[in-house]
């Protein structure tokens, strides 16, 4: 039976605001274990759904580490790597190169809606690889099965060109599509975010794209559903799976287990757990002196600190930063329960008033009424004609 791993939401180039810290070091080593799990596992398809950068133009070396990585996935040729774009991701990107890796390593890059398949075709002493409009089928030489593999980059109003119910019933036409040809297994590739999925907060939505995909819209042929967007490994229905971020974003992900997924026929689902990088700590500290021991107490730690509703201001934050330095991932408080019960409506919001929340979210106090009749002068600067 075919092996795959799947993977997803590895957002090359993400930099943490609180101390423009930056992942790729440890992303590199974080590529070089998956690869090596490949290798030993002998797989024979990767799956990668979605998310590959964190940003619409990342850092050069993320994009260098990407291709570096998705030819290295390959194992000079022994398996196809698929890889669908994820909303962090800009289309066009997957579109560009799409041509130098078709044909040569087995590398298929889908970015753009709608997707068709047909140019595509590859042959190489292990496998076949052939698409049929929206379907690709690969053949395993080996091991003499059929896959039908289906690929949906993220699924957004936007990117379709439609709204409403007719966006809805193009969606629900794509997961419930059959392949024109006969497959051992059906699988599906995509990007979206489905019911009884469970959030971390650290993943983004873009205006235009349906929130949550109701279960009943995939359709039962389907073998193997591997998704991305949602960072904390879940398998939501027997054939439906995410294998999560491959990082920490967030305080609610910090003790999460970070790996890629391992899926056959017989054996089921294996998630891997991913072991490069430094340790990373959950901190909940009581006040501002509290925190700042227990930066000299562990110096090797990246932390995500938590705190009660207290008000650090930005001097407070600013002392922080300098003791951590780019150990800090992030900062949480607490919120008192009548801000969390009663937030503030940003549509009926004027400027002011939505500087004034910017500034309470961002340093836990109210902004002095110089500063922000500054902001106002400011602003009545960039308006006037």
């Amino acid at each position: 039976m075919a092996s795959i791993l799947h993977t997803a939401d590895w957002h090359l180039g993400k930099i943490f605001a609180n101390s423009n810290f930056s992942l790729l070091p440890i992303q590199e080593a974080l590529l070089e274990e998956i690869i090596d799990l490949a290798e030993k596992e002998d797989v024979d398809l990767i799956l990668i759904a979605g998310d590959v950068f964190d940003s619409y133009n990342p850092p050069f070396k993320a994009e260098e580490l990407l291709y570096r990585t998705l030819v290295r996935l390959t194992g000079g040729g022994r398996r196809p790597v698929l890889v669908c774009a994820g909303n962090h991701d800009a289309p066009e990107k997957f579109e560009v190169p799409r041509p130098l890796a078709a044909g040569v390593h087995g590398i298929v890059l889908i970015g753009g809606l709608p997707v068709n398949l047909s140019d595509f075709s590859l042959e190489t002493p292990y496998y076949s690889l052939e698409g049929r409009e929206n379907f690709l089928k690969l053949k395993l030489k080996t091991k003499n099965e059929i896959l039908a593999l289906k690929v949906l980059p993220y699924p957004s109003e936007t990117r379709f060109g439609m709204s409403g119910e007719k966006f809805r019933q193009k969606l629900w036409d794509l997961l419930q599509e059959s392949p024109d040809f006969t497959a051992d297994k059906a699988i599906l590739l995509s990007h979206l975010w489905t019911e009884e999925a469970q959030s971390t907060g650290s993943e983004r939505s873009f205006l235009g794209g349906i929130e949550l995909v109701p279960l009943h819209f995939f359709s039962d042929d389907w073998d193997y559903i591997a998704l991305g967007h949602l960072h904390r490994f879940q398998q939501v229905a027997p054939k439906i799976c995410y294998p999560g971020s491959l990082f920490p974003f967030t305080l609610e992900e910090a003790e999460d287990p970070k790996g890629v997924v391992l899926w056959n026929a017989n054996k089921g689902l294996q998630f891997k757990p991913l072991s490069a990088g430094p340790p990373i700590r959950k901190i909940s500290c009581q006040d501002l002196e509290e925190a700042l021991t227990q930066a000299e107490q562990d110096k090797d730690s990246l932390v995500f600190l938590k705190f009660p509703a207290l008000n650090l201001g930005p001097e407070g934050i600013r002392r922080l930063k300098a003791a951590y330095g780019a150990r800090l991932l992030g900062l949480h408080f607490d919120l008192p329960e009548e801000i969390i019960s009663e937030p503030p409506s940003i549509e009926r919001l004027e400027p002011e008033e939505l500087f004034r929340e910017f500034y309470r979210h961002q340093y836990r106090e109210n902004p002095s009424e110089d500063l922000v009749r500054l902001f106002c002068k400011f602003l009545r600067e960039v308006q006037e004609p």
